[in-house]
């Protein structure tokens, strides 16, 4: 059973590749989980793009993905911060 389409033989441009990779801007503001975050959202922006469709429902799943990439990037990095890494003193 295959579900989805291999990304074999697609060919992007220049400017789908750069709509595809603003979650990895993450990195810069969430570390590690932003990269994680937005590898996943990168990967889903390009299975989006190359689906068919109208181009105005791809780009905005594409730009709905990123959006909530973003946010459960900040979230969960701050969440990480807060609940798991110590403090100086101990105390929060």
């Amino acid at each position: 059973m295959e579900l989805s389409k291999p990304l074999e033989g697609v060919r992007f441009t220049w400017a789908e590749y750069l709509w595809m990779g603003v979650p990895i801007g993450l990195v810069y503001s969430a570390g590690l989980w932003g990269l994680v975050v937005g590898s996943l959202a990168i990967g889903t922006n390009a299975w989006i793009l190359q689906s068919g469709g109208s181009r105005i429902s791809r780009y905005g799943l594409s730009a709905l993905v990123s959006t909530l990439a973003i946010v459960l990037g900040v979230v969960v990095a701050g969440a990480w911060e807060f609940l798991i890494l110590p403090t100086p003193g101990g105390v929060r």
